[in-house]
């Protein structure tokens, strides 16, 4: 298991380096430059002690000319070493900064190529939080692999002055500091798979704080009087999560004593070296030079092996990281199609089944319909009948199970679903509120119109949108939300009808609405259907809803019942079958009175 997971680091160490030099690369090759100047300083600097001693001690005749010569160098190298580590300490910052926005640019780039299904999956949802935090908490590998860099030259330095007199030194202090940094190593693979394993628990923790703190929880928290109880549950948690790291940091506490080991070698060496001197066979000066070479490469040595072992414990972290990377998207990449415009057969869904990963209940089972070019079609069911997974199968969120899915007489699994997602304009039931202006909230569905006044005013008056902004101070600049400060939060159906201006304005083929006037009043519901109705024309469009003043003017609809189409028809034709449909249609209209 340890072989297995030092194996795992040192393949982790390519991708540390490539993530590092695409952060920036001039700043990685300065930093590199400096810490191996610094790791030749000290050696410098006790090499001239050394000399400068044996003069003095020569006697007075020896000549004070060489000894300031001897001074101003040292001097030299001293005051080299502050500049360079005044250029480490600016070049560490920008590497910070870069390496924390280089790791986020690949994780939130290389989380969008994933398909939606991955996103159900709890095991996924682990490796994603873990890869997170190596974007912002894995800065320290940074400053880690300097300083192993900078001590490794130090210590290399000292201990080829140090083998000049006597290899002897160089193999007690190696022998006597291998076994420091192989138990250093072994407490860091412990650590790691405790965090590892910790994971989910950590994530129902970082649950627990945002339900009892989020603004959306915080009415519901009140008034059934939660706080005690996720405060409980916090605790109870918590506190079986510290346990397990004071146990491991016992362990860790006891397994450090080893370090006396390296200490010994060290006083080993220096027990030599001043016998040495006693018996007249070392100067004064080479007293010096030895006895400062063995303290600081005894300490660079340690520096080396804790910044080997923390360098491994973040290699491991890191591991995280390489695996989320390793993820490629599970659906098939087809001919890579694009969609030809304007449609001509329209869509058609041929015996699709479908169920959701580490589900036995089949969703769809046996789905056959087709849709036109200028045809509206609603889709209506009890809750969990299928309605919301025929559109993510539509968008190829998800692959079907069994069947097929034809647009334009292609298999949809044929087309770029990058052009796919280009031609289509949704509402989804569960949409963003994005918390940037309200300008942007429209733009964010087109951003090639961002800059386009007449196409955001359109699509905004489309939605009735328009009236929202008119009622914000800031306009169509008004930051929305609560998030920042200056914001302002909408209504329900104020959001809504900024969603639906989303969907308009795209120029989309395929218009979809997931629910699309749940928070809207009678009035603007009908208004925003008529709207929709011309904007369907000529494109296929498909609209799911629990409100039956909506779904009655399509020009089809499709009833789900079970995973299957029941019913198909227009409000008049379903009325008079008497069916499902005319059930919960008279069930809704009873209700009004």
């Amino acid at each position: 298991m340890v072989y297995r997971s030092r194996s795992q680091v040192i393949r982790n160490l390519p991708m540390i380096a490539g993530l590092m030099w695409r952060a920036g690369r001039w700043i990685l090759v300065i930093s590199i430059a400096c810490r191996l100047m610094l790791g030749l300083v000290p050696l410098g600097i006790i090499a001239i002690s050394r000399m400068i001693i044996d003069i003095v001690s020569a006697g007075p005749g020896a000549g004070s000319g060489p000894v300031g010569a001897l001074i101003a160098l040292e001097f030299g190298l001293a005051a080299l070493g502050v500049i360079l580590m005044r250029i480490l300490v600016f070049a560490d910052a920008l590497a910070e900064e870069r390496f924390t926005e280089r790791t986020s640019l690949e994780i939130m780039a290389h989380a969008s190529e994933m398909e939606e299904a991955l996103y159900e999956d709890p095991v996924f949802h682990d490796k994603l939080e873990r890869a997170r935090l190596q974007a912002t908490d894995r800065v320290v590998i940074l400053k880690t692999f300097g300083d192993l860099l900078l001590n490794g030259a130090v210590a290399i330095s000292l201990c080829v002055g140090l083998g000049l007199y006597s290899y002897l030194y160089v193999l007690v202090l190696l022998a006597t500091s291998v076994p420091v940094l192989w138990v250093e190593g072994a407490m860091s693979l412990r650590w790691y798979a405790l965090k590892t394993r910790q994971t989910p628990q950590r994530r129902y923790l970082d649950y627990l704080r945002l339900l009892a703190s989020s603004r959306e929880s915080s009415k519901e928290v009140k008034l059934f009087q939660l706080g005690a109880e996720i405060r409980s549950r916090y605790l109870e948690s918590s506190r079986k999560l510290i346990e397990e790291v004071d146990r491991e940091q016992r362990r860790r506490l006891v397994a450090g004593s080893i370090g006396i080991v390296s200490i010994a070698g060290q006083y080993g060496i220096y027990a030599l070296v001043v016998l040495a001197a006693a018996a007249g066979k070392l100067s004064v000066g080479s007293l010096f030079f030895l006895l400062a070479a063995v303290t600081g490469s005894a300490r660079a040595l340690q520096e080396v092996f804790k910044a080997a072992a923390s360098l491994a414990d973040q290699a491991n972290f890191l591991d995280d990281l390489a695996h989320f990377f390793e993820l490629r998207p599970a659906r098939p990449v087809g001919q890579m199609r694009r969609l030809d415009l304007p449609l001509k057969t329209g869509l058609e869904f041929r015996d699709v089944h479908f169920r959701y990963s580490g589900s036995d209940r089949p969703i769809l089972n046996g789905v056959s319909f087709t849709i036109e070019p200028g045809e509206r079609i609603a889709l209506v069911g009890d809750n969990g009948s299928g309605k919301s997974t025929i559109i993510k199968l539509l968008l190829r969120l998800y692959e079907p199970e069994g069947g097929s899915i034809l647009l334009n007489g292609i298999p949809l699994a044929d087309y770029d679903p990058a052009d796919l997602y280009r031609r289509v304009g949704v509402v989804f039931q569960d949409f963003v509120r994005y918390e940037v202006s309200f300008r942007d909230n429209i733009a964010f569905a087109s951003l090639d119109r961002l800059d386009d006044p007449e196409a955001l005013a359109r699509a905004a008056r489309s939605a009735r949108a328009d009236e929202v902004a008119e009622r914000l101070p800031g306009g169509w600049n008004q930051i929305l939300g609560r998030r920042f400060a200056g914001g302002l939060d909408l209504s329900g159906g104020e959001w809504q009808r900024v969603a639906l201006a989303r969907a308009y304005l795209r120029d989309a083929a395929i218009l979809i609405l997931d629910e699309p006037t749940a928070a809207l009043d009678a009035d603007t519901e009908s208004e925003v259907f008529e709207q929709f109705a011309a904007l369907a024309r000529e494109r296929l469009s498909l609209v799911v809803s629990h409100r039956f003043s909506t779904v009655r003017k399509a020009d089809r609809i499709l009833v789900l019942v079970d995973g299957r189409i029941a019913e198909s028809g227009d409000h008049d034709s379903l009325m008079r079958l008497g069916g499902r449909y005319a059930h919960l249609y008279t069930l809704q209209a009873s209700s009004y009175g």
